[in-house]
């Protein structure tokens, strides 16, 4: 999950690091630069379908801006690290919206099928 999720009040935009390449996540699992670019180009391949809690019918979002970042920056006041994705979304589901203004819905959460393995740095 990513802080800070909500970037425009007003305008209901929501944004913030989807997935972090080459860290181990609150599940213990992991992945890499290259397999995490490959599932954000998957994605966008499938029409940027956001979906809520990774089950049910997609929501009414609509991507603004979906990018894996190849060296450090700030985006929005967030320290992104080289391999982080980045995306943000405008929400146009009234009842999602007040879910994320409740805090009931904190940030992305990147959903997916992999094959478990030892990494490299074992």
């Amino acid at each position: 999950m990513s802080e800070p999720f909500v970037l425009d009040d007003e305008e209901q935009v929501v944004g913030g690091i989807a997935y972090s390449a080459n860290t181990t996540d609150q599940q213990g699992e992991y992945i890499n630069e290259e397999d995490l670019w490959a599932a954000a180009k998957s994605f966008a391949r499938n029409g940027n379908v956001i979906r809520l809690e990774h089950a049910g019918r997609p929501v009414a979002c609509q991507v603004l801006e979906s990018f894996v970042c190849e060296s450090a920056c700030m985006k929005s006041g967030q320290q992104l690290r080289k391999g982080d994705w980045w995306l943000s979304a405008r929400v146009d589901d009234p009842g999602l919206w007040k879910k994320i203004k409740r805090g009931d819905v904190t940030g992305w959460s990147l959903g997916g099928s992999a094959i478990q393995g030892d990494s490299d740095d074992e």
